[in-house]
């Protein structure tokens, strides 16, 4: 269970990450750039999504093996989000379109 919250956790701070860059949100219907405080709000949110997602792996395997396994997962939710965003931009937000204007 403390695996897929780290899965999960992962793709958010993916999808924040993306949001965050104002080309990317061109593809959502409506083109607003985010200001600087709102993009910074998104990164470091994203980057507390990692750090959460680092620490409950590192629980049930240790801090080493969570490394490797984070980096993992960073390669293959990236690559899944990139190749999902291309065709459905909707679908690949949905986990954090809700919660963006809360960010903001």
């Amino acid at each position: 269970m403390i695996m897929l919250f780290s899965v999960m956790f992962i793709y958010q701070a993916l999808c924040l990450f993306l949001l965050s860059l104002p080309k990317y949100t061109k593809v959502l219907g409506r083109e607003f750039k985010p200001s600087e405080i709102q993009a910074r709000r998104r990164r470091v949110a994203a980057w507390g999504l990692i750090a959460i997602s680092w620490y409950l792996s590192s629980l049930v395997m240790g801090w080493v093996n969570a490394v490797v396994f984070i980096l993992g997962l960073l390669t293959v939710g990236g690559c899944c989000l990139s190749v999902l965003f291309q065709y459905r931009p909707q679908l690949a937000l949905r986990p954090v379109l809700l919660h963006v204007n809360k960010l903001t």
